[in-house]
């Protein structure tokens, strides 16, 4: 019996990592709007590694994306706002 190769992603699709989706769980509404808007359209970006780009999506709050053709993840998100969503809330200490 064959194995199957794991099904191709939709063109445009959006993936996180388990680090990275954890975070988006625990920010507010309009902040998950601004990392799909930067993980859908990455422009203006500082490209930190062939591949990788770092973007602030608000202060405070910037996305790191891997791109291969037509598939983007988000690896992390960082700064203040995600702590703050990390910690549940609460500042970090």
């Amino acid at each position: 019996m064959q194995e199957q190769a794991a099904p191709s992603p939709p063109p445009g699709e959006i993936e996180f990592s388990r680090a990275a989706y954890d975070i988006f769980l625990g920010l507010d509404a309009a902040h998950r709007v601004r990392v799909g808007a930067v993980a859908a359209l990455p422009a203006g970006g500082r490209e930190i590694a062939p591949g990788l780009v770092s973007i602030d999506a608000v202060p405070g709050l910037r996305v790191v994306l891997s791109q291969e053709r037509e598939l983007t993840t988000v690896l992390a998100l960082t700064g203040a706002v995600a702590a703050a969503a990390r910690t549940g809330g609460r500042q970090a200490s």
